[in-house]
């Protein structure tokens, strides 16, 4: 993959940069391709483009490209951990019978974990196999038909309480509810994360 800079479609007399305004951002009609006129509505422009980019999904309908990407202050060098964690995420073990680990979303930059049986107990522990080459940075994890309140967590054996570097939240869904929890830290090495309902009784909802 390259990255080079854009510089197409480009017409001086009104931005040094190219710009468009079409569908569906700021336009009713579709205009895919519209130059921008004037500085009258939403707009975007491109200052790079992406060559030999390899889709991560394809179908008769279209094609899903994925990239990681945000702001930040730190150098090139510090990101390094963050995109091995994403390219090549650490092995992921789930304890007990109740659940099972479905692996590595990239979409979601997720772990996902899904829950097999309603009866069973509630607790699912999870083992990120983090190392140098691939290490847990920030990890997430969803939990699909976790169908409980929000949890309590422990890492390492350690209780997390939420706040700033624990977060937790549910995706109501048809088939029951999703947890998504995101805990912040930078592993190179084993980590256990365990997830229980609030009430500590180890049961799931009754849903």
């Amino acid at each position: 993959m390259a990255i080079d800079c854009y510089a197409g479609e480009i017409i001086r007399e009104r931005s040094i940069f190219p710009w468009w305004n079409h569908w569906p951002v700021s336009q009713q009609i579709r205009s895919s391709g519209r130059w921008a006129l004037a500085p009258d509505r939403v707009s975007h422009s491109s200052l790079a483009h992406i060559q030999s980019w390899r889709p991560y999904e394809e179908t008769a309908d279209g094609v899903t490209m994925l990239m990681l990407n945000g702001l930040t202050e730190k150098p090139a060098e510090a990101l390094l951990p963050l995109a091995k964690s994403w390219l090549s995420p650490p092995k992921m073990d789930v304890e007990g019978e109740a659940f099972r680990g479905e692996g590595f979303d990239p979409a979601e930059r997720a772990f996902v974990v899904a829950r097999l049986r309603r009866d069973g107990p509630g607790r699912a522990t999870v083992v990120l196999q983090a190392s140098k080459e691939s290490p847990a940075v920030n990890p997430v994890l969803r939990i699909r038909r976790w169908d409980a309140a929000i949890p309590r967590v422990e890492i390492d054996g350690r209780p997390a309480a939420a706040g700033q570097d624990v977060r937790a939240g549910l995706i109501p869904g048809l088939e029951g509810d999703d947890l998504v929890l995101w805990v912040r830290g930078e592993w190179t090495s084993s980590v256990r994360i365990s997830i229980a309902p609030a009430g500590g009784t180890g049961q799931g909802g009754s849903r």
